[in-house]
Formats: C-alpha cells, sequence, structure tokens
C-alpha cells in the first residue's frame, strides 16, 4: 500500500486535468431552463450527486453548479437556473496541473471543477475524489443509502 501510494503522490503532479476528468459526455447534468419538476427531482434523487453541473448544451456554456441539498422543500416546477450558483466557480483548462488543482480545490473548499478546452468549451468535470484516485492508485466507493 506504501508504495502504490508514493508512487502516486510522485506522478500525480504531472499529470493533467483532461488526463482524470470525466468526460462531459458520462457527466449528469442539467439545462439551465429545465423544469424541477417531480420527475427530474426523482432522476436527481437516483442520480445521487451532491453537485451536478449546469450546462447550455446547445452553447457549450456553462452556467453554473447546482447543490442538490438547495432543492429540499421547493416547489416542483421551478427552473434550474433558479437554484444554480454561478459564483465561487472553478473552472479550468485540460492542460490545468494536478497539484496546481488540488491546491486550488483546497484553498477554495470546493469538491468539482469545471474543464474546459482551449477555445473555453466545457469538456468534462474533475473532483477531488478523482484526484485522491490517482494518489491512493486506488477507486474510492461512495456508499448510497
Amino acid at each position: 500500500d506504501e508504495e502504490r501510494i508514493l508512487l502516486g503522490a510522485l506522478t500525480f503532479s504531472e499529470m493533467k486535468a483532461g488526463d482524470i476528468m470525466i468526460p462531459r459526455e458520462k457527466v449528469f447534468y442539467l439545462e439551465p431552463d429545465a423544469l424541477l419538476d417531480a420527475q427530474r427531482i426523482k432522476e436527481i434523487k437516483e442520480k445521487g450527486f451532491g453537485r451536478i453541473p449546469v450546462y447550455e448544451s446547445g452553447s457549450r456554456q456553462l452556467k453554473g453548479i447546482l447543490r442538490t441539498k438547495n432543492l429540499i422543500g421547493i416547489e416542483p416546477g421551478m427552473k434550474v437556473v433558479d437554484f444554480c450558483n454561478s459564483l465561487n466557480l472553478i473552472i479550468v483548462k485540460e492542460e490545468k496541473r494536478l497539484d496546481d488543482l488540488l491546491d486550488l480545490l483546497i484553498k477554495r473548499k470546493i469538491h468539482i471543477a469545471l474543464v474546459v478546452n482551449e477555445a473555453g468549451d466545457f469538456t468534462g468535470v474533475a473532483t477531488l475524489e478523482d484526484i485522491m484516485e490517482e494518489i491512493l492508485k486506488t477507486e474510492i466507493e461512495d456508499k448510497k443509502g
């Protein structure tokens, strides 16, 4: 275990956000104008994510992050954009080094960074968990339920 972790710690700084990010195609995201109806809220619960990117797929522009805890007690029928937080986002280029990204996430006390390409198009997400898995060289499993 020690050797695995040491190797992970020594090699992770050579990696970039684009190397570990979850690609946009695999990211669960919401459109800003989507209605938070009963079906969508059920889907959000089933996915189990605490933070969901809000992304306008037609323009490939990020609008913010929806923190699912903010949905507690809402009336169905409101729009996603009404609960989307665009402040305090971390948006990084695919070329951002992981050690710099880890420092940024820790300093800003945020668990998720939105990754963009050179043109500024949303390409994926990199989380604190993804970086820790790279350092530890092991999968961190979330407990659900």
